[in-house]
């Protein structure tokens, strides 16, 4: 009897493996040194050395691994192993951000004609909740921010209607990269009006306004960027 109770348990049914939950603490862990540059940018990762740290076997570290390659944030070359991917520089911002121009006004232009109003309730979630974050200095404490973001831009995708052009924006992992980059500049705040106005525009089924509004909003925020990264790799030239 006490058994049969047991296997009808609910909480017990939806406990997941131990395995699965120290990878994906691992994982996260990993994560948060990429993102926050404690594993600097562009070396090779030491799979022993971040077993000793962590106190875990290699196992769950390359599982780890595997899944931030997927995201891009790790590479894998044969003999050599994994390295972090290193930061975007102009020209891959330039490149990155023109993809998303060919991609991200076509949802928006698409999603005006057909977005439903629980999806246009869910974006102004996402716009009243990016105003209430406290962003911190550290990957831990922007993640929040950096998530609401990222999910903003994929409901616009999702309900362009267009499946492949939404799987094409998702394999970007755009927010991943663009983080790495933008999070101690303090401008991430500056992405919210922008928000607003193209909320704005999904909810008159203003095609032609979203389109220009998010065309607008990714270049503002290249722009911004560019302002930050240009010195910068003036700077390391001339040093």
């Amino acid at each position: 009897m006490a058994r049969d109770k047991q296997m009808e348990d609910p909480a017990s049914a939806l406990k997941l493996p131990i395995r699965y939950m120290l990878t994906s603490e691992v994982y996260e862990n990993i994560k948060s040194q990429l993102m926050d540059q404690q594993i600097q940018p562009g070396v090779r990762i030491n799979i022993d050395k971040l077993a000793r740290q962590l106190q875990v076997s290699q196992t769950p570290i390359r599982e780890a691994l595997a899944r931030l390659e997927a995201e891009g944030l790790v590479t894998k070359e044969p003999l050599r192993g994994y390295s972090s991917t290193p930061l975007l520089d102009s020209s891959s911002l330039q490149q990155l951000y023109e993809m998303r121009l060919l991609l991200e006004p076509m949802a928006a232009r698409k999603s005006a004609q057909i977005i439903t109003e629980n999806d246009l309730l869910l974006l102004e979630q996402q716009v009243l909740a990016m105003q209430e974050v406290k962003i911190g200095e550290t990957y831990k404490e922007y993640q929040q921010f950096s998530a609401i973001d990222a999910v903003f831009h994929n409901i616009i995708a999702r309900t362009s209607g267009n499946i492949f052009l939404q799987d094409a924006f998702e394999h970007l992992y755009a927010h991943l990269h663009l983080y790495r980059l933008y999070f101690h500049t303090g401008i991430a705040l500056e992405t919210i009006s922008e928000h607003q106005e193209i909320l704005s525009a999904l909810q008159q089924h203003n095609t032609e306004a979203a389109a220009v509004l998010m065309a607008r909003h990714l270049q503002q925020a290249q722009r911004r960027l560019m302002q930050k990264l240009v010195p910068e790799e003036k700077a390391q030239r001339e040093y």
